[in-house]
């Protein structure tokens, strides 16, 4: 199945094409691809990147990791990019989400759990992560509070995942990026938000209909998505509970490096 579209960074048309294979999940063009627990990841600014063998790094991976972290669809599945960025299609992860779907793709077993109770803390994010009694049971749970001088509004709340993936596709999967529109000067100053269409994109400091929020809660159930996006960088279903709070790309990526070395995340 291929979607195509333009990335919401670099603006330039690309595509993704998702096919049933087998062994483990890999991801790449062409020969230039690898099994995504593989691939170094990089939570870079307002993005996360993936890093092919090669060293080309694709850009706004995190949508489609988060629908392959909810199905648990880290066996049996080829994801070939067309260039740099993945499109940004409906700013969310619905249509990855369905197509998952439509190709039937297994949910693999959890292959990496949480060995203890620990609390990491980077910047002004922290991740509360804590292992479960038994099986594959998971919980994933993003918390978010932005002072009210960033959007003009208060944003804040509170949205998890336990594994239930048409709950993902129903509550999750559709919430857009989002971010405010005064930033986006600076933004493309910096080489980013080149592509920002209506209907795709909240820009929560407006008060325009073309860029609302459905409700006050879809940045919170976005910023959770994100949050799954970043662990499937991890290459499997990770069996425990994942608290994050104030998570970004940076922080995440760098936690969960923490946590590996530190033998906090282990094979089952």
């Amino acid at each position: 199945m291929r979607l195509e579209g333009r990335g919401l960074h670099g603006g330039q048309l690309g595509a993704v094409t998702l096919r049933r294979a087998e062994g483990p999940t890999t991801f790449g063009r062409e020969g230039d691809r690898a099994p995504i627990g593989e691939l170094a990841a990089r939570g870079e600014d307002r993005a996360s990147a993936l890093v092919l063998p090669s060293g080309a790094r694709v850009l706004s991976v995190e949508h489609l990791l988060a629908a392959v972290n909810a199905r648990g669809a880290f066996d049996g599945l080829a994801i070939d990019v067309e260039g740099d960025e993945l499109p940004l299609l409906d700013g969310c992860a619905l249509r990855f989400a369905e197509a998952l779907a439509d190709l039937a793709i297994p949910t693999a077993p959890a292959r990496l759990r949480i060995a203890r109770a620990t609390r990491i803390s980077i910047d002004d994010a922290t991740y509360e992560l804590k292992p479960v009694e038994q099986g594959e049971r998971r919980h994933v749970e993003a918390r978010i509070e932005f002072p009210l001088e960033r959007f003009g509004r208060q944003v804040r709340g509170v949205a998890s995942f336990s594994g239930d993936f048409s709950l993902f596709v129903r509550d999750v999967a559709t919430a857009r990026t989002f971010g405010a529109r005064r930033e986006l000067e600076a933004l493309r100053a910096r080489g980013l938000a080149a592509h920002v269409p209506e209907g795709s994109v909240v820009a929560l400091d407006v008060d325009d209909e073309r860029y609302a929020p459905r409700d006050e809660q879809e940045p919170v159930r976005h910023k959770l998505l994100d949050l799954l996006g970043d662990l499937a960088t991890l290459g499997a279903v990770l069996s425990g509970v994942v608290i994050a709070t104030r998570p970004s790309h940076r922080t995440t990526r760098l936690a969960l490096a923490r946590a590996l070395d530190e033998g906090i995340i282990v094979p089952c």
